[in-house]
């Protein structure tokens, strides 16, 4: 049976009466304590659930101390820190209080991961916005030419006032707007590339020490230099597609050490001089393959052997003259041949603490070059030899007259390789030993002939076959992986031969010297 609905308030009002008039009473208490024990119990189990929930949810950044928290954003590339920007207030605030997680921005980062060019326009105005006044780097080698809003943004006086490296890559953009927009003075640039363009970039005639102060790296394709030009003293990296008349390169560009020119042809006109600073210069002739060797003989008469250069070249007897001239005594040559149906080859003339000169060649030019009678008065200075590629370089090594070689090195790439060796030079085969009447050190390189300590133990006892030794050689050294074993090894037969033997092991980074009794030396 159910009250009417107008005695709910009464009856509530009547039991509350009753309850107050046993407030005192032991029945009342023990009730009250069990209420707050309860109501104790569900706190403490909300309260422990609510730590767990949050352990495992606490946002990650605040796990770190708050100078790190920056820190961890600089892992992200440019499109996953825009996103992490909206992530929560926390994140947000972190993102935009450190202008230098934004400085940069890499356009193809942003095409592979942005619908459309309106919403990279967005990101690069978005990014220049939130970097402040940090210099700022823009990088564009994706495919697509840049939009019209792009070139806005980037063009914006304030921006292009804060570009600190601008590189540009491809032929899809528009050298009047490059020419454009590097026509200014650019007081935070220290590195310029635009390279693979279909048209030539004008070189700004406005450009000085005052208006440029900071550039230092420089790489340009095919550019338009004016006839008036100041001197840019702080490039000290300088690329370049070759101009026709290159004779006033180091009046520009005065300090410079790091010198590329890129199709360089026998139309060239190149500096009579190198500049007083440069360290390192290379020519190359790209897909025609010139010949840079006749510019060492006319043009290069004058120049200075540096500690890096690098041409293209189909002669070896020119720049072998050259070479020769600029130093006294002994000298090294390195042989890296590459390519297997027509091979090509580097060879590197080094003088120790004069220079170097790399020349890339077609093998088969080099070897019947080489192989003449022309070579012996240049030859004979030949101190130290490295060659590669044995079933090419041996045969030379062969039919050249090598009077003072002191150090002769090996490199083998496989097994098949030293096989070769064996099946040529056994007792009874044609070849005759090569005569090498100084030898003093030969090096065996096995490092790419793996297993290297089985590689040398097949090929040591055969080197009194493949040269004719007149004396004993002061050391014979193995380089390998793993080559440390050998110490266990019967090596006996070798102490006919040298004088002592050296393991360097580059896997363990160990050196072990073996003298004529067999006990090994140790050392790091």
């Amino acid at each position: 049976m159910a009250f009417p609905s107008h005695h709910h308030e009464a009856l509530r009002a009547s039991v509350f009466k009753t309850l107050e008039s046993f407030a005192e009473t032991p029945v009342l208490d023990t009730v009250d304590r069990a209420i707050a024990s309860t109501l104790a119990a569900v706190h403490a189990a909300i309260a422990e659930f609510a730590q767990t929930w949050n352990n495992q949810h606490l946002d990650p950044l605040r796990t770190l101390p708050p100078e790190l928290h920056a820190s961890c954003l600089r892992w992200l590339r440019p499109h996953e820190l825009i996103a992490a920007s909206h992530v929560s207030r926390d994140w947000r605030a972190i993102a935009l209080a450190e202008p230098t997680l934004w400085n940069s921005f890499e356009a193809k980062a942003f095409k592979m991961s942005w619908s459309n060019d309106s919403d990279c326009a967005e990101a690069l105005e978005a990014m220049f916005l939130r970097s402040r006044s940090a210099p700022f780097d823009f990088s564009w080698s994706w495919g697509p030419g840049m939009s019209r809003e792009v070139r806005d943004i980037l063009s914006h006086s304030q921006n292009v006032q804060r570009l600190q490296s601008l590189e540009i890559y491809g032929p899809n953009h528009l050298p009047v707007f490059i020419s454009t927009l590097i026509d200014q003075p650019m007081l935070q640039l220290r590195k310029l590339v635009v390279t693979g363009l279909d048209a030539p970039v004008q070189f700004p005639d406005t450009w000085n020490d005052v208006t440029v102060p900071r550039l230092q790296f420089l790489d340009l394709g095919e550019t338009l230099f004016p006839e008036r030009l100041q001197a840019i003293s702080s490039v000290t990296t300088l690329s370049l597609s070759a101009p026709l008349d290159c004779r006033y390169l180091f009046e520009l560009f005065p300090r410079v050490e790091n010198v590329i020119l890129h199709n360089v042809s026998t139309s060239n006109l190149l500096p009579r001089e190198l500049g007083t600073s440069v360290t390192s210069y290379c020519m190359t002739s790209g897909q025609s393959r010139q010949d840079h060797s006749l510019y060492l003989l006319e043009q290069g008469l004058r120049w200075r052997l540096v500690s890096y250069m690098d041409i293209d070249s189909t002669n070896v007897l020119r720049p072998l003259e050259w070479f020769t001239s600029r130093i006294d005594g002994g000298w090294q040559m390195y042989l890296h041949v590459h390519g297997n149906l027509l091979p090509w080859v580097i060879v590197t003339l080094k003088k120790e603490s004069h220079g170097r000169l790399l020349l890339n060649m077609n093998w088969a030019d080099f070897f019947t070059q080489a192989t003449v009678d022309l070579l012996p008065p240049f030859t004979a200075n030949l101190t130290s030899l490295t060659i590669n590629e044995l079933a090419h370089s041996l045969p030379l090594v062969a039919a050249i007259t090598l009077p003072n070689l002191r150090m002769l090195c090996l490199i083998l790439k496989d097994r098949a390789e030293i096989e070769w060796i064996w099946d040529t030079w056994l007792p009874g085969h044609a070849r005759q030993p090569i005569d090498v009447p100084a030898l003093q050190e030969l090096v065996l390189d096995t490092i790419r002939a793996t297993p290297s300590a089985p590689a040398a133990t097949m090929l040591m006892p055969v080197v009194p076959l493949v040269f004719h030794l007149t004396g004993r050689l002061e050391r014979l050294e193995v380089i390998g992986s793993g080559i440390a074993t050998l110490r266990d090894a019967d090596l006996s037969f070798a102490w006919d031969f040298c004088n002592g033997i050296r393991l360097v092991d580059v896997e363990e980074d160990l050196t072990f010297d073996l003298p004529a009794s067999g006990s090994p030396v140790g050392g790091g």
